[in-house]
This record gives structure tokens, sequence and C-alpha cells, in this order.
């Protein structure tokens, strides 16, 4: 799904800038007039992040019938909450600009970077430098290499979980002007936070947002959010519940017509659980130069298997396998010899639990 284009007026300043890039260009040397809209970008992204591949042959359909990226356009993933969570510039004689990192939530490593929360679904914009364009991307609009099994770290659903590797072969199932309303559900502490957008509405007074517990059918209205009447621009809207108990919590969103019509437009679940870790694992000295020392701890006696891959998804080392007593911290020595300088994926396996984190190594 995509938005509008934006246009430029060039004053008499603007030709004398245009002047000199012409001549530029007459040299032989590359000119972007345009700026990129995605200036809210982190540089970095925060330490825990999925990884996002786009295949050379990703499928693209533009309003001026492009059908691939070009040197220079750049795509940016956006969270549901309009919070850019990593972009790339597309260079067709550089396969590193077709891997990017996204961010993820920040509370898990404690960094000040914020991005998707887990499950979220991953949305994404396009800036087509040719034309100076921005288009945003719906999450069912992007299509995803399916899995076959043999990469343990691929998820092909487009729902954000860290240290996953989301393989991109296709954007736009055909480019339609943005007319997508998005509706996410998620926990921040013991409270549910809705967040839903609009992207056109009519005749819209508002929304109710509904709650229930597992044990009964009966819904409950928990508050009323007024709407924009009708409009064509886009609009956010969000409500937080007051504290939840521990357990199942279902939540739907009404929509009233000016006229009394009422429709239900979202529905979903979420779990307040009271957790214990399964696993806790740290790893120092980061980043690694040519030994690390990985602590692991978990819940139960079950067989562990730690293993090593690469962003890619490939197998490095097989680090431990065996069973680990319980509730015991457990010494695994990582020997980075032989490997590259760069980021690599520790994934633990205990039973049914699983856990990973990245390590980075410098040689």
């Amino acid at each position: 799904m995509y938005t509008a284009t934006s246009f430029r007026i060039m004053g008499s300043a603007g030709w004398g800038a245009f002047l000199v890039l012409l001549c530029a260009a007459f040299a032989g040397a590359p000119v972007h007039a345009q700026s990129s809209p995605f200036t809210n970008c982190p540089a970095e992204p925060n330490a825990d992040n999925a990884t996002v591949r786009l295949l050379e042959t990703v499928s693209v359909e533009f309003p001026d019938g492009t059908t691939q990226f070009s040197t220079g356009d750049e795509i940016a993933f956006f969270t549901n909450d309009d919070v850019c969570a990593g972009r790339t510039i597309w260079d067709d004689s550089n396969p590193d600009s077709r891997v990017l990192s996204i961010s993820g939530p920040p509370g898990a490593v404690g960094s000040e970077v914020d991005g998707y929360a887990n499950d979220e679904p991953l949305q994404l914009s396009v800036w087509q430098a040719s034309t100076d364009r921005r288009f945003d991307v719906a999450p069912s609009d992007i299509g995803y290499t399916p899995c076959d099994g043999s990469d343990p770290l691929c998820r092909d659903d487009g729902r954000y979980e860290s240290d996953v590797i989301f393989t991109v072969e296709a954007v736009g199932s055909g480019v339609l002007p943005v007319e997508l309303s998005s509706f996410a559900l998620r926990l921040r502490g013991n409270r549910a936070q809705a967040i839903w957008r609009t992207l056109s509405e009519t005749n819209n007074s508002g929304f109710t947002i509904q709650h229930r517990r597992d044990t009964t059918h009966t819904w409950q209205a928990l508050g009323f959010v007024p709407g924009r009447g009708t409009t064509t621009t886009p609009h956010r809207y969000n409500f937080t519940t007051d504290p939840l108990a521990y357990g199942a919590h279902h939540f739907r969103l009404l929509q009233h017509d000016h006229d009394g019509t009422t429709t239900e437009i979202a529905n979903q679940a979420v779990v307040h659980r009271l957790t214990e870790m399964p696993l806790v694992l740290s790893i120092a000295p980061q980043p690694v130069r040519s030994q690390a020392t990985l602590t692991l701890t978990t819940a139960t006696a079950q067989p562990t298997r730690v293993d090593l891959f690469d962003l890619l998804g490939r197998h490095v080392q097989l680090l431990h396998h065996g069973p680990l007593s319980p509730s015991t911290p457990h010494t695994i020595m990582l020997n980075t010899a032989g490997l590259s300088s760069g980021q690599y994926i520790v994934r633990v396996q205990s039973g049914s639990d699983r856990l990973t984190r990245r390590v980075v190594v410098l040689r």
C-alpha cells in the first residue's frame, strides 16, 4: 500500500543549485538532488534485533510501472507507533545493501532505541530516489520466502522475533493508494495498550474498546475514543487499560458511525503471565577477540544443545550437546579461532525452551 507523492517548486536560489548539480553530472559524478524522508531512523539498531534480507530478484510494483529497486532507493521498516526500526539504501552493485537489522523492544536489552514489539507485524516504507516519492507498504503486501525447515533462524510470517531472519521476495501485490487500517495489542508491564491506525474515515463518530476474561462471554466497555468524522488523512489512535490480573484477556474494537451503526473491526487477545525465566544466558567479554565464556542456567533438567550460527543462518559450531542440571550456572567456552569479524547468533535449545543471543567477534 502506498501514500501520495511530494512535489517541489524551484525558486531563483534553486536554479543556482540546479546548475551546480548539472555540472557535476556532466563531470561524471553521481548526483542525488532529492533528500531522503527517513531522517528519524536510528544510525544503529538496538542489541535486540532481527535480520531482513531483500532478494536481489525481489519483485516490486511502483505506480510508474517500475518492477525493481534501483540504486539510491531507500527501504525503511516502521512500527505501528511510526518508529523507524531500521533502513537500508539499495545499491545494485553491493549485496550488503540488501541486508539490514531491525530493532526490537528496548526493554529486553536496556537500550534507548525503540523498535518492534514481539510478534508485531512488519511494515515498510520505500523512498523511490528517481521520482522523490515515498510509498508505505502494508504488512499484507510484503511477500516472504517460505521457510523449509533447513534454517532454524528462518521466519516467514512477517511477525517480529529477535535473532531470526526474514527473507523478502516481493514488495506490493499491486501499488494502490494507502487505505489500510492496522490494530496492535501489546502488554506494557501489567497494562494492555491498543494502537490502531486509520488511513481514511467516513462518517466516523469514534471507537469503543471492550474487554472480557476467558471465564466469561460478556464484553464490558473500557472507554471511548472520538473519531475524525470524514477524512482521507491517516490518523493514529491508542488506548491503555488499567492494570490487568494474570491470565488471558480478550479485547475488541468497535467503530461507531454518526448514524448509530456499530461495526466490530478488530478482536485480539493477550496473556498476562507470571513467569520464571526458563533459560538465562550471559556472554563475556563482548565483543570477543579470541575466546568468550558462556554462562548458561536452565530452570529444568532437559537435554540442552547450544549452537553458533552466522547471520545467514549457516551453522558454524556446536558448543554443547547434552544434559544440564537445573538452577546451576554452567560454563561453556566459545573459541573464535577461524571465525571472521562480524555478528553471530548463539542459539540454546533446552527441551521446548529456546533462547538466542548475539555475539560480536573482532579479529
